[in-house]
């Protein structure tokens, strides 16, 4: 099927027009997070125990790449008798900032509530692009704190702020950051766009499987604003090969070069501690380094899919005790991440265009990647690892260009409440 450019465009829509939803979005939000901060019992305002990329920010502060020693409780990779953070640099730079300042110690659990906040206001601008102003405020409020994210950026007691929380809520912050500005029309807004996705997949570096949906993105918004199209003047997407390849080399490799320096920097610091400018760490961990135990494998997908299809409730056996919760590998993934389920369910009301095929194959291989994962996130409320997918569902869901109805609105706020009960019941049964 072929696409207009009038399809391909977002609406040119303000949160000027009605700032009432946005704020209350913002509210309810707001009002997720302090209940959910409360009754976790989350220690915000401490350096978490879990805080790996402290250490890191310490150790470069020091002018070394590797820990001074082994601390049990981490996950820290061994490399060459030497000990690493075995997870991607880059969240480790805001901290480094900030320990310039705050020479006491960075509030990890804080960091990981102000990344959540921040990306309430880009779900509701990449929203605002294609419908109103109602319907952006719930999509955005629910797909933040709506399913499994707000337990990663409002967990538990010392667990608040841990290694893996900030990692992954800075690279949503980042992949919607891209999401939101690839697009733009504004050339230094698709430079920060492009500089976004470099960092985030510094954060998680499956964010990189959303690269060719960005280009796909940006080049959408150059064939509305410039009306191209088939010599017939018909407006439909042009296909002559020669000028899809001087468009990427004149309005696409230009805004690369930042974040060609970026990837060069990651793979050149991996190079420097492994011996690999594609190896970050997590291989030398010594739970990955015993026989049998490989992090990824394609043997691990199909056990994976079983756990997170688990009902929420029944008779479940922990490394704990047995509970009626389940509290490892995930469970009820269509009712924890319900934008997944809305996505979904939106995708199958209409028929699939271009725009769509390239957004579902992006998110197939992307969640196909995920559940290739030995521990597919292991001790965790719901379905983490699928918090990474919420860019890609959003911009799918968005895609029919309609506000959410009543039944659909309901469908959300009811699974968010929900989930806000589900993940304070999740740590009051671990105990953490």
């Amino acid at each position: 099927m072929q696409e207009t450019a009038d399809q391909l465009t977002p609406q040119s829509k303000t949160a000027r027009e009605h700032p009432a939803w946005v704020w209350l979005g913002f509210a309810v939000t707001l009002a997720f997070v302090v209940t959910a901060a409360v009754y976790n019992r989350a220690q915000l305002f401490t350096v978490s125990s879990y805080d790996s990329y402290a250490l890191q920010a310490k150790a470069w502060r020091e002018g070394l790449m590797h820990l001074p020693g082994n601390l049990a409780h981490l996950e820290l990779a061994i490399f060459d008798g030497e000990y690493y953070v075995s997870f991607p640099p880059v969240p480790t730079i805001p901290i480094w900032l900030l320990q310039w300042i705050m020479p006491g110690g960075v509030p990890s659990g804080l960091l990981t509530v102000v990344y959540l906040l921040l990306c309430y206001p880009l779900s509701y601008l990449i929203g605002r692009r294609y419908i109103g102003a109602r319907g952006s405020a719930i999509l955005a409020a629910t797909a933040i704190v709506g399913g499994s994210f707000l337990d990663v950026a409002v967990s538990g007691s010392a667990f608040s702020g841990g290694v893996w929380y900030q990692a992954q809520a800075l690279g949503l912050l980042l992949t919607l950051c891209a999401f939101h500005s690839v697009p733009h029309p504004r050339k230094a807004w698709r430079f920060a766009g492009w500089l976004a996705i470099a960092l985030a997949v510094g954060c998680r570096p499956f964010q990189g499987i959303y690269i060719p949906v960005l280009v796909w993105m940006q080049r959408s918004e150059y064939l509305a604003a410039n009306h191209d199209g088939d010599a017939d003047g018909s407006g439909a997407e042009y296909v002559d090969p020669a000028r899809r390849l001087r468009w990427f080399a004149r309005d696409v490799l230009p805004y690369w070069i930042a974040p060609m320096f970026v990837a060069t920097a990651m793979g050149w610091y991996n190079w420097a501690r492994f011996g690999s400018p594609l190896e970050f760490g997590h291989n030398y961990l010594p739970e990955f380094t015993r026989p049998g135990q490989t992090q990824f494998a394609l043997s691990h997908i199909a056990v994976n899919i079983f756990r997170i299809l688990r009902p929420p409730f029944g008779a479940y056996s922990t490394e704990m005790a047995d509970v009626a919760f389940p509290l490892w590998m995930g469970f009820a993934v269509y009712l924890t991440q319900p934008l997944l389920t809305d996505a979904s369910a939106s995708l199958l009301r209409r028929n699939p265009d271009t725009g769509d095929w390239i957004f579902l194959c992006a998110l197939i291989v992307h969640f196909l990647l995920l559940l290739s994962h030995r521990t597919f996130g292991g001790w965790q409320y719901g379905t983490r690892y699928v918090c990474d997918m919420l860019p890609g569902l959003l911009a799918v869901r968005l895609r029919n260009r309609r506000d959410p109805g009543l039944w659909e609105c309901a469908f959300l706020l009811i699974l968010a409440a929900g989930n806000l009960a589900g993940t304070i019941a999740f740590h009051a049964l671990s105990g953490m």
